[in-house]
């Protein structure tokens, strides 16, 4: 289990790692799991919808900003979660003119990342996992709106 006083530690801002705490949701390291340890593929994190944990590949992530935009997108899916119920084992990103706004912010990079790397039913999930990333101000404001 990765405390949330250890997240900030790395650099997480502590409003966010607080109220991901305070939501009930663990974050653990997936070092030793299946999915952080996939042939030709980088996994730093993933959202589990059916434990309502966020799972950081910590054998992949190499850098303090990579764990805290993977944390801050993790996190983005978190409120996807709370937004559909959290109990509920599904996602809600959002209206389709959001996600397509969202999308042409991207970088051609991320757009072609998910694309690529994902099913394209996930395509909307990640589209604003990706956009919100590098803002964990933003994220936080989610996590309070529609986790409490």
């Amino acid at each position: 289990l990765i405390s949330a006083q250890d997240s900030t530690k790395i650099g997480v801002p502590t409003q966010l790692a607080s109220l991901v705490e305070r939501a009930g949701v663990p974050v653990v390291d997936g070092t030793d799991f299946d999915n952080c340890n996939q042939a030709g593929y980088n996994v730093y994190g993933l959202y589990s919808g059916s434990h309502n944990a966020i799972v950081m590949c910590l054998n992949n992530i190499e850098t303090a900003q990579q764990y805290v935009n993977t944390y801050t997108h993790e996190a983005v899916h978190l409120v996807q979660d709370c937004r559909a119920g959290l109990d509920n084992h599904q996602f809600d990103s959002g209206k389709q003119e959001y996600i397509d706004d969202l999308w042409a912010g991207l970088s051609a990079a991320k757009q072609d990342n998910i694309i690529n790397s994902y099913d394209h039913t996930e395509w909307n999930d990640e589209i604003e996992a990706f956009f919100w990333e590098n803002s964990p101000e933003v994220v936080a404001k989610g996590v309070s709106k529609f986790c409490f």
